[in-house]
């Protein structure tokens, strides 16, 4: 696993809730209205093909409360506005104590799922190159992470086949309240790109 290094991301924090620290971001209670975040300008078109692994947990406030632990987009914004504008953004996002959304801003459709607050989950984003479908595996926390043994659900969206994005964010707060929590070891699994073996290593773990 290379996990990505947040020191080298863009953080945005003005009301001095997000703790970085190399492969892990730690969030505060974020204030409603705030647009905090980490992110990364990969350049446009980066992202096509997605194999995305991260860890989150989520503390599970009020119903207002909600998390973004992984984000691609092409608009540096925050989720209110990439729903209001539907913007070309794809995001996994908590809600409450127990929901979860993985949200299709262009397409205007969300998926849900559930999880249980203050716990570990992994999860893996996947989408082949040019492909309407993409997918947001979780699964229970391994250590080390990201080793996909127990599947606890599938969330599916859709998306432009062209589409490319060019941002990824390891924290997006929403305009409203954010919730505490955890966004860490993401492995956008380009290390090994163009390797005709990187396919086979990964499956033999």
């Amino acid at each position: 696993m290379a996990y990505v290094d947040f020191s080298t991301y863009t953080e945005v924090d003005t009301n001095t809730k997000i703790t970085i620290a190399t492969d892990t971001i730690t969030f505060d209670t974020g204030v409603a209205g705030a647009d905090d975040r980490v992110y990364k300008d990969y350049t446009a078109a980066h992202f096509n093909a997605i194999d995305h692994d991260f860890r989150f947990q989520a503390a599970g406030g009020g119903s207002t409360r909600r998390s973004i632990p992984w984000a691609i987009s092409n608009v540096i914004d925050d989720a209110t506005d990439w729903d209001t504008n539907n913007d070309e953004a794809v995001a996994f996002m908590t809600r409450g104590s127990s929901i979860l959304y993985f949200y299709s801003y262009e397409n205007e459709t969300v998926d849900s799922g559930t999880f249980t607050a203050s716990t570990n989950y992994d999860v893996l984003v996947e989408r082949a190159a040019n492909n309407a479908t993409i997918t947001a595996k979780i699964y229970e926390a391994t250590t080390p992470a990201h080793q996909h043994l127990n599947l606890l659900d599938t969330l599916t969206e859709t998306v432009p086949e062209a589409r490319t994005w060019r941002y990824h964010f390891g924290l997006n707060y929403p305009q409203l309240t954010g919730d505490a929590g955890v966004s860490q070891y993401h492995d956008l699994n380009e290390a090994a790109a163009g390797n005709p073996w990187y396919y086979y290593a990964q499956q033999a773990g």
